[in-house]
């Protein structure tokens, strides 16, 4: 597809108050980053999701994307020369070989029953469909969205295209006031704050854990660290004498605390190796972080878990004192 064009793309799936000047544009150049962060903030104000992504996160989130390029992979929808919605698009192989074709909307809040996400989703399935194709794997090929439970129409859309959950996440909170104590018996572990030279065996941990990362390379660790949110010094290893186990991963976003008058922070990844994952192990590792952002100021932490998880779930979490703050599902559509 050309860069830089404008086309009008009719939906394929019906709405009440479809409107016809709405067209599609590709991604300009950096100046977008700003339109786009713009359209994800009041989306999510609106779906009351406490999150607030800005143009220097979304930058750095599409920098370290595998299979992507914004200038081919990013749409915005415009109504007289005004964003007023967006797709983004990428692929990768999961860790079971099958290539997931990846979409990531939002359309602005009054424009929902508009047809304008009916739209985005209609460009975002022709343009990925052929890629299962065109990357000629064996494995099956599915394409892959997300939604917050609050974001009805998201969900409602996707499920009337034939999306199915896949995996639904609970992100909890805690209030670090309010830390339940529990009853650890793994006496041969310690936790220790993560060092330098940990960096490379903490990369191994996350991409042996992660479904989409089998296939990542220490330049793309180069592009993560160059993150602000990237914060090292917030994070801890489970060692089982000399050897690293585990890891949790946090970060304090500083400018969103200040912009919606917080003291929360980001439990991003709990990883243990499978032989030393227990219940007792995540609830050590866990203890340690949560102590260690209480005395950086934090009262509140964030952490996503998958709900039936049984070592690091839901049921873990409610015995530190975490109760459930939203809820976020994966949904996938098979192609083959």
């Amino acid at each position: 597809m050309p860069e830089n064009n404008v086309l009008q793309y009719k939906s394929t799936y019906p709405t009440a108050h479809q409107i016809d000047d709405v067209r599609l544009r590709s991604f300009n150049n950096d100046a977008d980053f700003d339109l786009i962060a713009s359209i994800i903030q009041r989306s999510l104000r609106a779906d009351r999701i406490l999150r607030l992504p800005t143009r220097e996160s979304i930058a750095h989130g599409y920098s370290s994307l595998r299979n992507f390029n914004p200038q081919r992979d990013v749409m915005l929808a415009v109504q007289n020369d005004k964003p007023i919605g967006f797709v983004r698009l990428n692929w990768n192989l999961d860790s079971q070989g099958c290539i997931r074709l990846k979409h990531q909307s939002y359309t602005l809040p009054r424009l929902r029953q508009t047809g304008v996400s009916e739209q985005l989703l209609a460009y975002a399935e022709t343009r990925l469909k052929p890629l299962a194709h065109n990357c000629k794997q064996d494995g099956m090929a599915y394409l892959s969205s997300d939604a917050y439970e609050s974001e009805v129409e998201k969900w409602g859309l996707l499920e009337r295209a034939g999306y199915h959950i896949e995996t639904t996440y609970h992100d909890m909170i805690c209030d670090l006031h309010q830390i339940y104590p529990v009853q650890i018996g793994q006496k041969e572990l310690h936790v220790r704050p993560a060092g330098e030279e940990d960096q490379a065996l903490i990369w191994k941990l996350i991409c042996d854990h992660e479904a989409d990362m089998n296939h990542w390379e220490s330049g793309d660790y180069a592009i993560r660290r160059q993150n602000p949110l990237h914060q090292p010094a917030l994070w801890k290893v489970l060692l089982h004498g000399e050897d690293v186990v585990g890891c949790a991963l946090s970060h304090i976003n500083h400018q969103e605390n200040r912009t919606l008058g917080r003291r929360w922070a980001y439990i991003d990844r709990l990883i243990i190796k499978p032989e030393w994952r227990t219940t007792d192990t995540t609830h050590m590792l866990m203890l340690h972080t949560l102590k260690e952002l209480k005395s950086s100021g934090i009262r509140h932490a964030i952490c996503r878990v998958e709900r039936d998880d049984p070592v690091c779930g839901r049921r873990c979490l409610k015995e530190l004192g975490f109760h459930t703050l939203k809820r976020f599902s994966a949904y996938r559509k098979n192609l083959n």
